[in-house]
């Protein structure tokens, strides 16, 4: 798990320099006044004017500080409230998301493997790309899960189960081949495990594998064309893909 990011530099940077004037203001005026006074003793009317309106200015400058300060602290209070909650939001989220992909009900498992990915998505968005990789890891864990093997005579059961299941990965495979594609996927340079995964006949076309790890993976059938690899990309022993297109 990651931490919360601190207050935003820019905003730290106006509040210095907000602080600064106000500071120098109230250094200038203070400065005038004691040298009007050293210089000319007893003051005349026009000094004397000048002196008060200083002096106001100081108060006033010194209350400006006061309320600049204030709504400082309190804007940032918020900030890190707003940011906290966002963040509770989105890990109450991944542990609702995750139970739906250990769930036994085929709909409730579809809804999780695309929840994961929002939340991916999202997770980037509130600018932490850490736990964005840790939702494509559970993603990717799903599919180098081994499959159901069937046994025995024809079961119409156990083959809608089988059939559900195929879904429920070409859904995952999808989900990475569009955020991933080669060239303008969000997903692009992030790193998937798919090692020992089950792709025959799964659809990568475009997909940017660059740097996957893709040892043991049975991918009979696959549709590589046009994926992005490259020396760190890992394929089953024996397996020859092709040169990615440029």
């Amino acid at each position: 798990m990651t931490n919360p990011p601190g207050p935003d530099s820019g905003s730290r940077g106006s509040f210095v320099l907000w602080v600064g004037g106000v500071a120098l203001l109230v250094v200038l005026s203070l400065t005038i006044i004691v040298w009007l006074v050293v210089q000319g003793g007893r003051l005349t009317q026009p000094e004397a004017t000048v002196a008060g309106a200083l002096t106001a200015l100081t108060a006033a400058s010194v209350a400006l500080l006061g309320v600049v300060i204030t709504r400082h602290q309190t804007g940032q209070h918020f900030a890190l409230t707003h940011r906290l909650d966002q963040i509770r939001a989105l890990r109450e989220r991944y542990t609702e998301t995750a139970s739906q992909l250990g769930a036994d009900s085929y709909s409730m498992r579809l809804a999780g493997v695309y929840g994961m990915a929002a939340l991916a998505d999202d997770w980037h968005n509130a600018g932490n790309d850490a736990e964005r990789q840790v939702c494509v890891d559970v993603l990717c864990a799903c599919l180098r899960t081994p499959p159901p093997q069937r046994s025995g005579p024809y079961d119409p059961v156990a083959e809608t189960a089988a059939d559900r299941e195929r879904s429920i990965r070409r859904a995952i495979v999808g989900i990475i081949r569009t955020r991933a594609k080669r060239g303008k996927g969000q997903w692009a340079g992030l790193r998937f495990d798919l090692a020992g995964a089950r792709l025959g006949g799964m659809d990568l076309n475009n997909a940017d594998l660059s740097g996957a790890d893709l040892s043991g993976a049975y991918l009979y059938g696959a549709d590589l064309r046009g994926a992005l690899h490259d020396n760190a990309t890992r394929w089953p022993g024996g397996f020859a893909p092709l040169p990615p297109r440029m």
